[in-house]
């Protein structure tokens, strides 16, 4: 996470800042074990991982159990990590000048995990976001 190494992050947001220029800059990135999508004037972030096993909420507190509660706090992460097994997608629409990134789920759900008996497929969508190209 960034907030580890803050000082490379105000470099590289100097550094991609100076290039940018009308221009849109996103970055995909993973080893995280926990997916998000990320902003901070003009620069564009999403995390995603992992294909094989995420962090749970209680990994490092057994007394967490919202993510409130237990999330690294981030002002810039748009809402709660994604939390199971999944990839991360930039779909890129230049005629209608729209880059469409998303997080997908890995694997099917088990139905025995979800009451309502909704399993979701490889390639869920699990949440997106669009972003205009200027």
């Amino acid at each position: 996470s960034w907030r580890h190494i803050p000082s490379e992050f105000d470099r590289l947001h100097q550094l991609l800042k100076r290039e940018q220029d009308n221009s849109l800059v996103l970055l995909l990135s993973g080893d995280r074990h926990v997916g998000g999508f990320y902003g901070y004037d003009g620069l564009f972030e999403i995390t995603a991982s992992s294909w094989t096993h995420t962090i749970a909420l209680d990994a490092f507190d057994e007394n967490c159990h919202t993510a409130q509660d237990c999330d690294e706090v981030d002002d810039r992460r748009w809402n709660d990590f994604v939390r199971v097994n999944h990839y991360g997608v930039l779909e890129l629409d230049w005629e209608a000048g729209v880059v469409q990134g998303s997080l997908r789920r890995v694997d099917m759900s088990p139905q025995y995990r979800y009451r309502s008996g909704l399993r979701q497929e490889a390639g869920h969508v699990l949440q997106e976001y669009s972003y205009a190209i200027p």
